[in-house]
């Protein structure tokens, strides 16, 4: 796109992108401003990261250019405007960070083993769960037992 005649004001081309789930608008810019160039300042950088948020859902957009609609994934949409590879690069930056996200929180959910402490002993091997707290542990006799979180000390991480 070239710029318009200066003192020839047009609508920002951010305003012509929509977020589309199906046939639904997800979301849009919203934005209403009138310029002589193809975006308002800063417009450009507002319709990357709606580009990036719909690459990440995995979403489609649609746009108007030339008076046509058209309808793609969000690097089709950032064709023409030199920063598809911009848009390219968070959406494959931001799934990255979600899957370590992910990694982490599962790595989390896992009982972890330690040495606790209930009263004066020491009990080696037992699993607290990430989610309550709970320690389960066998006493020497054999039985095995559930302490509640807060009443019991962790020595060390086995």
């Amino acid at each position: 796109m070239a710029r318009t005649k200066p003192g020839k004001l047009t609508t920002c081309r951010c305003a012509a992108f929509a977020v589309i789930d199906g046939n639904r608008v997800v979301e849009q810019t919203g934005c209403t401003r009138q310029t002589n160039r193809q975006f308002v300042q800063g417009h450009d950088a507002k319709l990357k990261s709606l580009l990036i948020r719909a690459g990440v859902a995995g979403l489609r957009v649609r746009w108007t250019e030339d008076d046509q609609a058209r309808e793609g994934d969000p690097l089709a949409a950032s064709r023409g405007f030199g920063f598809g590879h911009q848009v390219e690069a968070g959406i494959r930056g931001r799934l990255d960070k979600l899957a370590k996200q992910a990694e982490r929180k599962a790595a989390k959910a896992k009982p972890r083993i330690v040495a606790i402490k209930v009263g004066r002993h020491v009990y080696a091997g037992a699993e607290v769960d990430p989610a309550t707290g709970a320690a389960t542990y066998t006493t020497r006799s054999g039985e095995v037992k559930t302490i509640e979180a807060g009443k019991y000390k962790v020595q060390e991480e086995q």
